[in-house]
């Protein structure tokens, strides 16, 4: 099969994002990313979900089920900019995927946590952890102005 390496999915209510997949059967994609319109359609879809997904005329593909979730549990927190850039976000990083887990920040300020299902890392801990170390050393996030 000739199928592309990123796809143009439509969800729900037309809804649509581009991004990463790996065509694993006939009309069958694992995700390479967690696509963020979903979840604005109440449509839980992550990275490595397997995913059936139609093409239409228009050159995307309308999202149509959920074949097989990936292995991994998921959360996601809110945290800023310079977090996100520190030193202590690469530890915790690098504690995530020794882990087999992933990342990904799929808008700003939105950081999506992927564990493996029954591993004893705790994400929401370790993130705590380093976010109160990166605090203590002056690495701080400003609110957004909301003037």
């Amino acid at each position: 099969m000739n199928e592309p390496e990123s796809l143009c999915l439509i969800f729900g209510e037309g809804s649509r994002e581009r991004g990463p997949v790996t065509c694993v059967g006939r009309g069958l994609y694992r995700l390479g990313w967690s696509p963020f319109v979903a979840a604005a359609e109440d449509t839980e879809v992550y990275r490595d979900d397997v995913i059936e997904a139609a093409p239409t005329a228009e050159g995307w593909y309308r999202f149509v089920r959920v074949v097989e979730r990936g292995p991994f549990e998921h959360s996601g927190f809110v945290v800023g900019p310079a977090f996100l850039s520190s030193e202590y976000f690469d530890v915790f990083a690098a504690a995530l995927e020794a882990t087999g887990g992933s990342w990904e920040v799929p808008i700003n300020g939105w950081l999506l946590i992927h564990v493996p299902r029954g591993s004893s890392f705790d994400a929401a801990e370790q993130l705590f952890r380093e976010r109160l170390r990166a605090y203590g050393s002056g690495v701080v996030d400003s609110l957004p102005n909301s003037d």
